[in-house]
């Protein structure tokens, strides 16, 4: 456990002429995480050095009290692209309501990286008032911005987002389809459906398991029949979604297939097999949420 009586002679050394050593005490401040010490880093946030900066962002995310909230909004409009990136990440950490407007103000950075981490803290901080700029980053030119704005809209729930996480179902990049099919399943709106029962049938496994997840988290009996189709499906996460699926369902015509995978070489989805029979026949107690 670290030793806060170090916390003195570490602030002191925040003075020190090298950069590496004042980069050092904060990081160690951090970790220490005394509160004590958050005056003399919010000064530091401001060094003439950006790794300094960079790694005083950081602690203060370690530290992690809404104290710092507002001098790290500020420390937003640093010129160094890491130090912006450090401090959007540990204003996630902090989850400071506060900061989704400045962080959603961060989706419009010249650098994907920023716009990516913006995305991400959103769906961590929540709140609806980040949800038309991560709708605007569904179409970003890079995918790993869509990907992470697709995961923030799931979420954070808003009923806004479900026409163009559909449309986000044909992106090119099938991590953005993937985390758009999740993030439909935990919206939860029945509009989803039909898209949903599309992406089931396309190349991609990982795509089809998680609409197939999805279905189960909407629950809308329309999947049934595509669900249990999908039973037959060469790739273990896709099986496994469905049965996991058929279960939330609680339909009884899904039993006769369901049984059918008691007798699987795969333990794991006997298991699963035997858990989703379990909640049709216990109809109105769901069991836990399946991870993909």
């Amino acid at each position: 456990m670290p030793d806060e009586r170090a916390v003195e002679p570490l602030v002191d050394v925040l003075d020190d002429p090298d950069a590496g050593v004042r980069s050092s005490a904060a990081i160690a401040l951090g970790k220490i995480g005394d509160v004590a010490a958050i005056e003399f880093l919010v000064r530091v946030l401001k060094d003439s050095e950006s790794g300094v900066r960079m790694s005083v962002a950081l602690a203060l995310g370690n530290i992690g009290v809404s104290e710092v909230t507002e001098p790290m909004i500020e420390a937003l409009n640093d010129a160094d692209i890491g130090v912006r990136n450090t401090v959007i990440l540990s204003l996630g950490k902090i989850g400071d309501r506060r900061a989704v407007i400045p962080v959603t103000e961060m989706l419009s950075d010249d650098d994907s990286r920023i716009r990516a981490s913006a995305a991400s803290v959103l769906g961590r901080l929540g709140g609806n008032e980040g949800v038309e700029g991560l709708i605007s980053v569904l179409t970003d030119d890079d995918p790993w911005v869509r990907r992470m704005a697709a995961e923030a809209l799931g979420r954070i729930g808003e009923v806004r987002a479900i026409k163009h996480l559909i449309m986000a179902l044909g992106d090119s990049d099938k991590a953005v389809r993937a985390n758009a099919a999740s993030a439909l399943g935990e919206i939860g709106d029945p509009e989803a459906i039909d898209a949903l029962l599309v992406t089931m049938k396309e190349d991609e496994w990982y795509v089809r398991a998680r609409s197939a997840y999805a279905l189960g988290k909407i629950g809308d009996v329309r999947a049934l029949d595509y669900l249990i189709e999908i039973l037959s499906d060469s790739e273990l996460p896709v099986l496994k979604s469905a049965v996991w699926a058929l279960g939330e369902l609680g339909e009884p015509i899904a039993e006769e297939a369901l049984r059918k995978l008691l007798d699987s070489e795969v333990p794991s989805l006997r298991t699963l097999a035997s858990e989703s029979l379990q909640k049709i026949m216990t109809v109105g107690q769901p069991g836990e949420s399946y991870h993909i």
